[in-house]
């Protein structure tokens, strides 16, 4: 019936991302039968052709893109450029200071720092993240699990942080509590944590923390369910 509405108008250019990205929100409103091209350039050019199929009525159920679209924020374009590195007035750490790595510690922890995986006690049940060597509620130091965290939680309280510098002050750090038992700590993304309160659904995002060695380092952000 003609192309999709363009995704380059309500999130500007995702780069390699663009084109699955146009497609997939195509994808939203397809019925079995419907033939979709998907065609991308840059460095070389693609072309597919897809048929829908009774499958599609199967699929899992996921915020779509249209709906991050609808809850997305605006941001100025001098605090866009801040985000894409061009210039920084506040950097995080001086020019000539490192954050501290390891690149054997990151491969043993991926399942804590990409996966998002919790460690539960085996004697008194207690879940927690990060990993520590004993566990915070009756103290053994052995027979613990390992679980992995839905992304999901309630805000049990939080502050905003002035003093760490960023491009959109303030920093928050939010303390939610996870449907699996895990009281957890970190920084917030996505929003002013001004706007939280106390039981507020959120939702825990992979993000990067820093860069140190010019390797990306992930770990989670909390951010309050949009939409």
């Amino acid at each position: 019936d003609g192309p999709a509405p363009y995704l380059l108008m309500h999130a500007g250019n995702l780069g390699a991302a663009f084109a699955p990205a146009q497609f997939a929100m195509l994808l939203e409103k397809a019925n079995p039968g419907d033939q979709l091209v998907l065609v991308g350039y840059g460095d070389g050019a693609d072309a597919y052709l897809f048929r829908v199929t009774g499958a599609m009525q199967n699929r899992p159920e996921k915020r779509p893109i249209s709906a991050w679209i609808t809850t997305k924020g605006e941001l100025p374009y001098n605090l866009a450029l801040h985000f894409r590195q061009n210039f920084q007035d506040k950097p995080l750490f001086p020019p000539e200071v490192d954050p501290w790595t390891s690149l054997p510690l990151l491969y043993r922890e991926r399942d804590e720092l990409l996966r998002f995986h919790a460690q539960k006690c085996g004697n008194c049940g207690a879940v927690w993240w990060p990993h520590r060597p004993n566990c915070y509620d009756c103290g053994a130091q052995t027979g613990f699990s390992s679980i992995r965290l839905s992304g999901q939680g309630k805000v049990a309280s939080f502050v905003a942080e002035w003093a760490i510098p960023t491009p959109v002050p303030p920093v928050g750090m939010i303390t939610a509590d996870t449907p699996e038992g895990a009281r957890i700590t970190n920084a917030s993304t996505d929003g002013d944590p001004r706007g939280l309160k106390v039981g507020d659904a959120v939702e825990f995002a992979l993000r990067i923390f820093h860069t140190a060695k010019k390797l990306p380092h992930y770990s989670w952000k909390i951010r309050k369910v949009r939409g």
